[in-house]
């Protein structure tokens, strides 16, 4: 898909696909990826008008960090 053809919906569908997949963190890091390189486009005069990332913001569930997980006393082994 052109950068230009790039709307909202398109990223929050794919970012959808992997929270569905319960990897709430890849998803974060996915919509970071997306927004880099459409911020990339914008500034070096390519395609992208604009960073449309910013339009899905929290429609992405927040992954729980180890300080969250562990206030919440579960036994979680970390590597």
């Amino acid at each position: 898909m052109p950068l230009e053809e790039v709307k909202a919906p398109d990223p929050l569908k794919a970012l959808q696909r992997v929270e569905a997949r319960g990897l709430l963190e890849t998803a974060h890091r996915v919509k970071t990826i997306i927004a880099q390189v459409l911020r990339h486009a914008i500034v070096h005069g390519r395609r992208a008008d604009r960073d449309c990332t910013a339009d899905v913001k929290g429609a992405i569930r927040a992954a729980l960090s180890k300080v969250m997980l562990a206030g919440k006393g579960l036994n979680v082994i970390f590597s």
